[in-house]
């Protein structure tokens, strides 16, 4: 992070991205992004400033929501069905239930996963582990805004998670059983934002 910038600043844009996104990734130096029109995994990286397509896999039916958990990816679905997939878009046979039957927003803190409906005002946010089990949950107190993405960032002390809310992006802090707002902004676009991600130094 620049000293000069302010948070929210656009740093640069990229065209090519899926219209329907639904739930996008950083792994190293490639970014995996949710076809929701066509249920395709998308791979792009970045090469002279130009979002590249690398690769593409079919998806199961209705995917939402991805993160990576330092060896395989997980990708939600509508009936809150999370699974294990490998970079190379093969589904391990391997997924867990989340406590929401719906959609769900998804990240991952470096241990455990951060869970919630995706389509929820004020939403209860939920640390669950690999089997599904619920370690904590937190009340959103949120303004009464749904939250349809999520990311940790594990150097921002002040709150390790960012969520994509009603045309704003928030950092949230969890403590004692809620969720609280700690900064907000608009996003770049008066739109909902279904995908989002951090590359370990900026938002996407």
């Amino acid at each position: 992070r620049d000293g000069s910038r302010d948070a929210g600043d656009v740093i640069a844009s990229y065209e090519g991205m899926p219209y329907s996104n639904r739930g996008m990734v950083w792994v190293e130096d490639n970014l995996y992004v949710i076809d929701y029109d066509y249920w395709y995994l998308r791979i792009y990286s970045i090469s002279d400033s130009t979002l590249v397509e690398e690769a593409n896999y079919s998806l199961n039916y209705s995917s939402y929501g991805i993160t990576y958990d330092g060896e395989y990816l997980w990708i939600g679905n509508y009936y809150g069905a999370i699974r294990a997939y490998t970079l190379d878009g093969i589904y391990t046979g391997t997924y867990f239930d989340s406590p929401v039957s719906d959609e769900n927003a998804l990240t991952y803190d470096g241990e455990y996963f951060i869970v919630h409906d995706c389509n929820q005002n004020n939403p209860t946010i939920y640390r669950v582990d690999h089997s599904g089990n619920i370690i904590e949950s937190f009340y959103a107190n949120i303004n009464n805004m749904e939250v349809h993405q999520s990311v940790w960032v594990p150097d921002h002390d002040d709150g390790h998670l960012w969520v994509t809310t009603n045309y704003t992006i928030a950092q949230l802090s969890l403590e004692s059983g809620t969720a609280e707002i700690v900064q907000e902004f608009s996003t770049p676009e008066y739109d909902n934002s279904f995908s989002f991600s951090h590359d370990g130094s900026d938002l996407w």
